[in-house]
Formats: structure tokens, sequence, C-alpha cells
């Protein structure tokens, strides 16, 4: 009997990947993204801090949340700060049929469109698809395979990134923002 309580445990696992954060050579920060896989539910986060300084220094602190059950997102949250002031907040619920987003400053938002992949679990698995669903901004973002395991995402703000991967994993992200190029380096 107690060979058949173990069989039908819950399976049960976690992954941690870090990332230096880089601008112009240097280094500037850490991500830390993070999977938790408890049966049906698979949880990511990613919390990322960085400072740059240019002519202005900038402090960036970035944390995203992420829940999916049956593959499927259930919620997120994410907040994004700029020297200690938020600059984006944003919630995503699925009450069973829709999701309803909550954005910092915008209007609340309704999408029936299934939620499979997101940003936060992209630092895990290659993207299947053609679009997958940014926690930060709310809204699905077309990324495309320019090589093999390298994709590149569009953020609504014309902004791209270049994702990469190897045996399954993001290794290197290169993100290229309005004034400047970073990049993420997987060092575990």
């Amino acid at each position: 009997m107690l060979c058949g309580l173990i069989s039908i445990g819950i399976s049960s696992y976690a992954q941690e990947h870090i990332y230096r954060v880089e601008w112009k050579g240097d280094s500037v920060g850490y991500m830390i993204a993070k999977k938790k896989v408890q049966g049906p539910i698979t949880n990511y986060s990613i919390e990322s801090k960085s400072k740059i300084s240019m002519i202005l220094s900038f402090e960036v602190n970035s944390s995203y949340k992420s829940q999916y059950e049956n593959n499927r997102l259930s919620n997120s949250y994410c907040k994004n700060i700029l020297n200690q002031k938020v600059k984006g907040e944003t919630s995503v619920h699925f009450n069973g049929s829709e999701y309803l987003i909550k954005q910092k400053d915008e209007e609340d938002q309704v999408v029936k469109k299934r939620i499979t992949e997101s940003i936060a679990a992209l630092y895990f698995n290659e993207p299947k698809l053609n679009e997958i669903f940014s926690e930060n901004h709310g809204s699905f973002c077309p990324i495309k395979k320019i090589e093999d395991h390298t994709y590149e995402l569009t953020k609504p703000d014309k902004d791209t990134t270049l994702y990469y991967f190897e045996n399954g994993e993001c290794v290197h992200v290169t993100a290229h923002m309005g004034i400047a190029t970073i990049k993420m380096i997987k060092i575990n």
C-alpha cells in the first residue's frame, strides 16, 4: 500500500537561472529567473536590479510573477521601478473564461485569447508560437525565429529583444531599448 501512495505523489521541481546584466561591456546589475513546478501548477518569477550611469543615473528594479495552471496562465503581476518611482504595474487574472488586465494609469482590458506562453516562461522554454504574452505590457507581442535557437521579440513600443537558447534554456538576451542596448548573460 505504501508503494501505491508513493507512485501517485505530485511531481515537483524547481529551477533558477542567474544572469549578469551588462551595458557597454560593464556589469550593471543582475537578474534572477525562477521556475517552480508542483503538479499542474507552474510558477515563474523574475527579479532584476540594474544601475546605469550616463549623463544621468538610472536605477531600474523589475519584478515579474506568473502562475500557470494546466499550461494556461492563471495570473501574473509585473512591477517596474525607475529611480525609486513606480513606472509600470500590471496585473492579469483569468476568471475561467477571460483575462482581466489592469495597468497603472490605463483603462482595464479584457482578453479572451488563451495565454500559454509569456515573457517570464521564455527564460526556461524556447517559444512554440509566433506571439507570446508580455506580463509587463499586458498584451501579446510578435516573436519570430531568426535562426536556430534565436528569436526576436517586438514589444508594443517597437523595441526589440533577442533571446538565445542552448539545450532549451535561455542563455543570453540582448534588449534594444530607445537609449541603450542591454545584455543579460546566464552565469549559472
